[in-house]
């Protein structure tokens, strides 16, 4: 059928996959223009390589692999072109800051999220690494997972100007001493996570600028915090005093009345939660972050008995794959949504419901009746 003609570039556009699959089986690249079939692989490559922007690099430090897996990404015909967010572990960061690549320099200058893991075989991140990335590219956020850090990484990791959120996990070192350093060396820093994050580290001149607060872990104090643009708000599942937690928690952010998402363990300690939303009265989105299984239905439909904010309008919880979302927080009015794809988990997903308006409402009630 198509072995006899040729094709002009809008003819082929027109084509359907399976007709251009029996053009390749016939052989037929020959009838088509030099021009248009360099203008097809063109624009094929640009999508391609559009598709490849969340890359994980990771290899065991004498790895002889390293260099191969290099050769790779800086071939020509490699479509990872352009890296939004890069996962490595420590020997190949290493590796990659070593290298006197002008064609790796570009591919690495999109980078806007990187995240660095901990490798065994090496104690600390070199200087030079950290100060070359913040050359090559302009990241915006930054996660280091158990790496050991001083202060002269700390005073690396200040000289990339352009950072807004950091990002630190450490078993066996105190991360608050971090924040204070960070915060007063990097302008644009408006998010903050580490684990069991003490925000009283924070510097006062620093507290205007965040925006995001993440593994928050209250304590005692008899200071008065402002954060007056702070937006979201994730608590640690460890926090003391929970009974008195009210108090404490306006203490921290009484100011803070631009909160439009809390993220808390909820599920079984929503007495102690309740009277806190109800004074966050900008909020939005009430996210559990306690695991929620079918026959959790009825613990969970205590909310029906709290006076909600009206402006909340979402609740996200974490439940297992296999869930039934279906009429699940119907009681307390609210309907599922759908998944949050950004936290897709092979075993967990995220759930967002969205609160029934009364329209709505009464349209599923007159859907009901007719039943």
């Amino acid at each position: 059928m198509y072995s006899e003609q040729t094709f002009t570039r809008d003819e082929l556009k027109k084509l359907t996959k399976d007709q251009l699959y029996q053009i390749c089986v016939q052989q037929s690249f020959a009838l088509i223009p030099r021009s248009i079939t360099t203008n097809i692989n063109q624009q094929l490559f640009g999508v391609v390589s559009l598709m490849f922007n969340n890359v994980k690099l990771r290899a065991l430090s004498k790895d002889p692999q390293i260099g191969y897996h290099l050769d790779r990404l800086t071939s020509v015909w490699c479509p990872i072109k352009h890296i939004v967010k890069l996962t490595v572990n420590m020997p190949i960061f290493e590796y990659l800051m070593k290298q006197q690549s002008a064609h790796l320099a570009h591919i690495l200058s999109t980078v806007e999220n990187l995240n660095i893991l901990h490798d065994t075989n090496y104690k600390r991140l070199q200087l030079t690494s950290i100060k070359n990335f913040g050359i090559i590219a302009k990241p915006r956020s930054l996660c280091l997972k158990y790496l050991t850090l001083d202060s002269k990484q700390l005073n690396a990791i200040c000289s990339i100007k352009s950072l807004q959120k950091i990002e630190i996990w450490n078993l066996f070192e105190r991360t608050c001493d971090y924040f204070t350093v960070l915060c007063n060396g990097l302008p644009l820093l408006e998010s903050l996570r580490s684990n069991s994050f003490d925000v009283s580290r924070i510097p006062k001149s620093s507290r205007s600028t965040i925006k995001k607060l993440s593994e928050v872990s209250l304590k005692s104090t008899n200071e008065t915090f402002e954060f007056p643009n702070l937006q979201k708000l994730s608590m640690a599942r460890l926090n003391y005093n929970l009974e008195n937690i009210k108090s404490i928690f306006f203490k921290y952010f009484s100011q803070s009345n631009n909160i439009t998402h809390l993220s808390v363990y909820l599920k079984f300690k929503i007495n102690i939660w309740a009277p806190i939303i109800r004074k966050l009265r900008c909020i939005v989105t009430l996210e559990d972050l306690e695991p929620h299984r079918q026959y959790d239905r009825k613990e969970f439909s205590k909310l029906r008995d709290v006076i909600l904010p009206a402006s909340l309008s979402r609740i996200i919880i974490c439940t297992m794959r296999d869930f039934d979302p279906n009429n699940y927080l119907i009681d307390i009015g609210y309907q599922y949504s759908k998944d949050d794809i950004r936290s897709y988990d092979c075993m967990t997903r995220k759930m967002i419901f969205n609160k029934i308006i009364k329209k709505d409402l009464e349209k599923q009630c007159s859907i009901e009746i007719k039943i």
